[in-house]
């Protein structure tokens, strides 16, 4: 043991003094300093004899290695070390996967959960009487929407509307109604103007556009409960028989139910036939995110839906008697608010080691101090400051 122990010393004294030899050589450029070092350390260990004494040590069958005891009890073994939280670093391993795993959550697909309810208003040929925004002709309608960042300024959108829109047009020379189930499906591209904004606002206005698909399935009220069907006189009542019945005489008053039991398209009032009651339509939106926590937010908006068909409401420019209608393709507005939670911030947390900048590795690189004179660096020395006897 006491040869294995000599061997390593004068083997590490020997590099040791190379080292110190190569800085010399290449402070001040004398290499006669360093022959001269060479040959004091050859003259306390002979390199040959050090050599022979290596290889019958390790030929040698009957060597045995045993746990020295001459360290210092008082330094941690290896697992005190790993599990201590006074040392500032842990395995490469763990660390290797840990950048592995923040860098693979990157690509995750983490996006913005938002649901959100509002008012569906109809645009089109029934009810043209009504102006602007009015309550009484929408409807109730939800939205799902999932929103992926792609960038600091872009979002990828896509979202589900489920809702009802209905319109009432009641005058003395036209009576129409018509209530509709709508299905919308789409994508948007979201835009928020942060390039232009002050960064961690609080309101964050944006705007939307996109493409999706409309579904609608159209009826109208023409009967009560009890299947009459209303007829509407020039008085403004309505009648279970015609003004020009030959017995309008007995004819007996109704009221509407606002029940709307008749498909539109099966009545085929204009011979438009087997239409299809579906179209595209391109959503264009603008609003504002009210942020209320750090994953938490309430949106307030207003999107306007270009549809492709104008046979939401069955009523076109191509309908006969006082049934027509203009050419303009009908739209929808809906207004709403929402709330969104976002699954893309990660709370911040404390990394578990201090990564060592290229300064302190360098310097560690160079330390030689060795304060014990045991022929161990400092830095490396497992029990500093307490030489070898």
């Amino acid at each position: 043991m006491f040869k294995l122990r000599y061997i390593f010393v004068v083997n590490f004294s020997i590099f040791y003094l190379i080292g110190n030899a190569q800085v010399l050589d290449d402070a001040d450029g004398n290499v006669q300093d360093s022959i001269d070092i060479f040959q004091e350390v050859d003259a306390i260990a002979p390199l040959d004899s050090i050599i022979e004494n290596t290889t019958d040590s390790i030929n040698n069958e009957d060597l045995e290695i045993e746990p020295t005891d001459e360290f210092d009890d008082s330094f941690p073994n290896v697992e005190d070390v790993e599990s201590s939280e006074d040392f500032d670093f842990y395995p490469i391993d763990e660390q290797e996967n840990d950048f592995e795993s923040s860098t693979e959550d990157e690509f995750i697909f983490k996006p913005q959960v938002s649901l959100g309810t509002g008012m569906l208003t109809f645009y089109g040929d029934i009810g043209s009487n009504h102006q602007g925004y009015h309550p009484m002709v929408s409807r109730l309608a939800t939205t799902l929407r999932l929103i992926n960042p792609l960038n600091d300024f872009l979002d990828l959108g896509f979202y589900v509307l489920f809702g009802q829109i209905s319109a009432n047009e009641r005058t003395l020379t036209r009576n129409l109604n018509f209530n509709s189930n709508i299905t919308t499906g789409g994508v948007t591209i979201n835009y928020n103007f942060n390039q232009f904004l002050k960064k961690g606002r609080n309101v964050e206005p944006y705007i939307h556009v996109g493409l999706e698909s409309i579904e609608f399935l159209s009826k109208t009220d023409l009967q009560d409960a009890n299947g009459n069907t209303y007829h509407y006189w020039s008085d403004g009542s309505i009648k279970d028989l015609a003004e020009n019945d030959p017995n309008a005489d007995n004819a007996i008053d109704l009221v509407r139910d606002y029940t709307y039991e008749s498909d539109i398209r099966e009545q085929n009032f204009d011979g438009f036939g087997k239409y299809q009651e579906r179209t595209l339509g391109i959503p264009l939106e603008l609003g504002a995110n009210f942020h209320v926590g750090n994953k938490l937010k309430f949106r307030v908006g207003t999107a306007v839906h270009f549809t492709f068909t104008d046979l939401i409401d069955g009523v076109t420019n191509e309908s006969v008697g006082n049934r027509i209608g203009d050419a303009r393709n009908d739209k929808l507005l809906y207004t709403h608010i929402a709330m969104s939670y976002d699954f893309n911030i990660k709370s911040k947390k404390k990394p578990k080691f201090d990564v060592i900048d290229e300064d302190s590795e360098q310097y560690y690189r160079e330390d030689t101090i060795d304060s014990d004179g045991d022929m161990v660096v400092d830095h490396m020395d497992r029990c500093a400051n307490t030489p070898q006897v």
